[in-house]
């Protein structure tokens, strides 16, 4: 397992736990079943490992231990009230779990929530993405922008969308970035 996987695991063990907080614990099999319906298909030691992890972190905490198994000796789990208030302050919950994107592929269908004006952007394309002919629309794009050319632009932004949608979205999404902090001043 990666960094950015026990990362994104432990993110969404705890806003599982979080959403069924109003229960005693979460058993083990229905976080299991959650997580499988996010994309987390994990063998019994690895799970056991990122819940050990944030019950000593405190979390979240288990719940009814018992004899005779390795992993997963245990009934279920129940999120802490400091996790709570993790989930619930989103700059500090995106700072615990930040993830280095290497291109948009990495954040499909993904939550991303962008609240801080503390957010540091750094977007990062991969060489072979910039192509030439990227480079040449990216010149173009720039100078219908300093010349506020809006119909060139998005004539601009269109081909960059159907040839290089990495690009693209980098742009979009620093673009709504930047907007978003102008008008949250």
């Amino acid at each position: 397992m990666t960094t950015k996987n026990t990362k994104e695991i432990r993110k969404n063990i705890l806003e599982i736990l979080y959403d069924l907080r109003h229960k005693f614990m979460v058993e083990v099999n229905e976080l299991q079943e959650n997580l499988v319906k996010r994309g987390f298909d994990l063998k019994e030691y690895e799970l056991d490992q990122e819940i050990h992890y944030l019950d000593g972190k405190c979390f979240a905490e288990i719940k009814a231990e018992f004899m005779g198994k390795k992993f997963l000796n245990f009934h279920g789990v129940k999120i802490t009230e400091d996790g709570i208030d993790l989930v619930e302050d989103p700059e500090e919950f995106g700072k615990m779990f930040t993830i280095k994107v290497n291109s948009f592929k990495d954040i499909q269908n993904s939550n991303i929530n962008i609240q801080s004006p503390n957010v540091n952007q750094n977007i990062e394309i991969s060489q072979n993405e910039l192509t030439p002919e990227v480079k040449k629309l990216l010149e173009e794009l720039k100078i219908a922008i300093e010349k506020k050319d809006k119909k060139q632009a998005f004539s601009v932004l269109s081909k960059l969308k159907d040839g290089a949608e990495n690009v693209f979205w980098n742009i979009v999404s620093s673009g709504i970035y930047t907007w978003i902090n102008t008008i949250n001043k």
